[in-house]
């Protein structure tokens, strides 16, 4: 059976938004970049000295945040903040924290 102009267009919808969300996760639960959107706003220089990181340790970290938009970086004035998007993902993180504790609770 072929599928409709609009089956495919869901498909194609499906499989954009897959790789986001991969890519969004992957780049938010690596633990060094997790640590680093909990620290934000800050400068970028702060945030290599924060983490003991070089400058393009750091760029690359911040550009994988970038590339998922978590984060956004002022090359002018090196600001970094967090995007509306790394609220809503950390907002996920903590709430599944709390789960993850309460089924612990029950087992200990």
């Amino acid at each position: 059976m072929l599928k409709t102009d609009v089956e495919k267009g869901k498909d194609i919808v499906e499989g954009v938004t897959e790789k986001i969300l991969l890519r969004l996760f992957r780049a938010g639960c690596d633990k060094t970049n997790y640590k680093i959107l909990n620290s934000l706003p800050l400068k970028t220089r702060a945030l290599e000295k924060k983490f003991k990181l070089s400058v393009m340790p750091m760029n690359r970290r911040l550009n994988q945040l970038i590339n998922a938009k978590l984060v956004k970086r002022n090359k002018k004035t090196f600001n970094v903040e967090k995007t509306e998007l790394a609220d809503k993902f950390l907002e996920v993180l903590a709430d599944m924290k709390k789960k993850v504790i309460k089924e612990l609770s029950k087992l200990i």
